[in-house]
């Protein structure tokens, strides 16, 4: 089964036919891409989408139906499938553009209609409504979802973590940072990882929640783990950032407000290297660090590496510009911060181009 949104991989197509001329279970599951962003984001998971036509396997709930439900009370275990689907459907434009965050809000509000109690239905809106930007509304249900799961546990409606389980406490824990709650952060991403030792996201917002507390040894300490955790993949999903380059920036974050700059230099090289075509932070992360180092050429290297793939990126111009100042370069430091303000406008900017302007001949 494919969604409208998804494409199976040309290079899966021959390994299906393969497989389904002697098949082994009567479901497999397939790696999915889930796209993100403006499509430079990812993140990996294993979804059931080919099993057989039988009327007992079917898809349950108004929205993120699934199968799995009816092929485990058929006894059914999917088996791997050497084979991968590309979802767009969660990329920015897409979203956008089919009016998704809404559409999915209001199938949402009706199951919670029907099943006020559902952690699941709890998380999903805290998700949706996280999306939408409305994140008084998103940690609410959060909280409703965490407060069910901790109240069926005590009831003994069962002791195995429940499916999205996971991402509930990756989830909560990014929108807590992003509302200024580092210490409740840290506190949830713990108590998560007590649980799920080895999911990466979580690994990492926990390592972010540290940062925010500047506990710099421990924080140092968990973005290791996670680069340790390279190919493992969390059955709720994974985003292969957290073991790769994004704990590779982190790293270089640790190593500089410890004032090791050798080592945090390092660290981005290494980022940038790992980084996936179109990801640009470790080269700009660079070009600050090389600029507040002195090394203003180095930096403006990468400043202009990262205008090669996006041309549009604020802080490059912003960057460029101060570093033009500094060396007394007016005329370049005011065309780069005419960029930048072009860009995301502000007063402080448009003073700063007033000022230049008054010295140049």
């Amino acid at each position: 089964m494919l969604d409208a949104d998804e494409i199976l991989e040309a290079e899966s197509k021959d390994s299906l036919r393969s497989m389904l001329a002697t098949p082994l279970a009567d479901a497999y599951s397939l790696e999915i891409v889930n796209l993100t962003g403006k499509g430079e984001g990812r993140q990996l998971a294993r979804i059931v989408r080919l099993f057989r036509n039988r009327p007992s396997f079917r898809y349950e709930g108004r929205i993120h139906e699934q199968v799995l439900p009816s092929l485990e009370r058929a006894g059914i275990d999917p088996l791997p499938a050497e084979a991968r689907i590309i979802h767009r459907g969660y990329l920015d434009q897409t979203l956008l553009a089919r009016g998704k965050y809404q559409r999915n809000l209001e199938l949402l509000l009706k199951e919670k209609e029907d099943c006020p109690d559902d952690p699941e239905i709890l998380f999903n809106l805290g998700q949706t409504y996280k999306l939408m930007g409305r994140d008084e509304e998103a940690e609410r249900h959060y909280r409703g979802a965490g407060r069910r799961l901790k109240e069926n546990k005590k009831a003994g409606n069962g002791e195995a973590p429940l499916p999205f389980e996971g991402y509930f406490y990756f989830s909560f824990t990014d929108l807590l940072r992003k509302r200024g709650k580092s210490e409740e952060a840290l506190a949830l991403a713990k108590e998560g990882l007590a649980k799920f030792p080895r999911y990466s996201d979580l690994l990492f917002a926990y390592g972010q929640a540290l940062l925010d507390q500047n506990l710099v040894s421990e924080a140092l300490e968990a973005f290791e783990k996670c680069l340790r955790l390279e190919g493992h993949r969390h059955e709720g999903g994974t985003d292969p950032g957290t073991t790769s380059y994004k704990a590779w920036l982190a790293l270089g974050v640790c190593h500089e407000r410890s004032g090791r700059l050798d080592q945090a230099l390092d660290c981005l090289q290494r980022a940038i290297i790992a980084s996936p075509p179109g990801e640009v932070a470790g080269r700009l992360n660079r070009g600050i660090l090389l600029s507040k180092a002195g090394r203003i050429s180095e930096g403006d290297q990468d400043f202009l590496a990262v205008l090669k793939i996006d041309e549009n990126r604020f802080e490059a111009w912003q960057n460029l510009g101060a570093n033009a100042f500094q060396r007394g370069d007016l005329s370049s430091a005011r065309e780069a911060f005419v960029r930048a303000n072009a860009l995301s406008p502000s007063s402080d900017l448009g003073f700063l181009i007033e000022k230049i302007a008054s010295l140049l001949p």
